[in-house]
């Protein structure tokens, strides 16, 4: 969700993963504290929404235009 609305990992760290963190705790005790949040994987989160969006946009690209491309799997792999 932070990744998908292009927010800081900071806002997952220091609201989101300490209110879980309580509710949580409550829940199942401190088994919680081991879960990891950083930059890393809200990065990883945004790169796979910005990979998917930018190959839906080359695909629309190539549907609209008027021009055709045929590639041999040889050619590609």
């Amino acid at each position: 969700m932070i990744a998908n609305n292009m927010k800081a990992y900071t806002i997952g760290k220091n609201l989101v993963k300490p209110a879980f963190k309580e509710i949580m705790r409550i829940m199942v005790g401190d088994e919680i504290d081991k879960i990891p949040m950083s930059n890393d994987t809200i990065t990883r989160g945004i790169n796979d929404i910005m990979s998917v969006d930018i190959k839906k946009h080359t695909v629309e690209m190539m549907r609209l235009s008027r021009f055709t491309l045929q590639v041999d799997d040889l050619t590609v792999g």
